[in-house]
């Protein structure tokens, strides 16, 4: 199984093309006290953006950059803690665990079958090693990041052997920033372009919460409308002038 969806991940980051989608985010604020039913969820905003994923040519594997903009094209900087929300990024790299160049970072176990929609799948689990090279960065404050270690686990297509869920979650709490939990659950679905033989498998829906003692953020992601990323330039010149 690790060698099959090993080899599909490594495809994915190896000929990813440049590609971008609607994102539709709605962030949450919940007192940590607050049960499911006494949520009222009025502490909450919502965005639209286009969500923009770009392969770093010449650099390793796994390496992309992920970014949002407006409807224009112009770069975004989403609200963050200094509006009192958090919002998350990242998702298309998930898989990342699973890639053949990273699988010795950590420790996988089969843990057999369950019918996803309809669909049965393998689900595998898996652990981060503390010697791992790929570590989930946390920015805490401008200039001020540190790095978790996370386990999980994948529901994979047996006819394919495509990851059609992924849940992940922190090894440990994080005391640098008082983070108790963070947890991300990605569904992802086949995207077809023209001019591509074979489509590729990207987040559709995100889910991810993160807990600190007083607070719990929410975030739910839902992706659609994917297109080919591309950037045209034209370089146009004036005919001479006469003598």
């Amino acid at each position: 199984i690790l060698q099959k969806v090993g080899a599909n991940v490594s495809a994915l980051f190896t000929n990813f093309p440049n590609v971008t989608s609607r994102e539709q985010v709605r962030e949450q604020r919940l007192m940590a006290t607050q049960s499911a039913v006494a949520q009222t969820f009025n502490d909450q905003i919502y965005h639209d953006f286009r969500y923009v994923v770009l392969a770093n040519s010449g650099q390793k594997q796994a390496h992309l950059r992920e970014y949002r903009t407006d409807a224009n094209g112009r770069g975004v900087d989403p609200s963050g803690l200094d509006d009192g929300y958090m919002i998350t990024q990242g998702f298309v790299s998930t898989p990342v665990f699973f890639d053949p160049a990273y699988q010795g970072d950590s420790k996988f176990r089969y843990l057999g079958q369950q019918v996803v929609d309809k669909q049965a799948t393998y689900v595998v689990a898996f652990a981060q090693l503390p010697s791992a090279q790929v570590k989930e960065e946390i920015a805490v404050a401008k200039g001020k990041s540190v790095f978790v270690l996370f386990q999980g686990l994948a529901w994979i297509d047996p006819s394919n052997y495509q990851i059609v869920r992924m849940w992940t979650g922190l090894m440990a709490p994080v005391p640098e920033i008082n983070l108790q939990a963070q947890t991300t659950r990605v569904s992802f679905a086949e995207a077809h372009f023209q001019g591509m033989a074979s489509g590729l498998w990207l987040p559709r829906k995100v889910e991810v919460e993160m807990k600190w003692p007083a607070v719990i953020f929410r975030d739910y992601h839902n992706y659609s409308e994917f297109k080919l990323f591309s950037v045209q330039t034209q370089d146009r010149q004036a005919a001479p002038a006469s003598p």
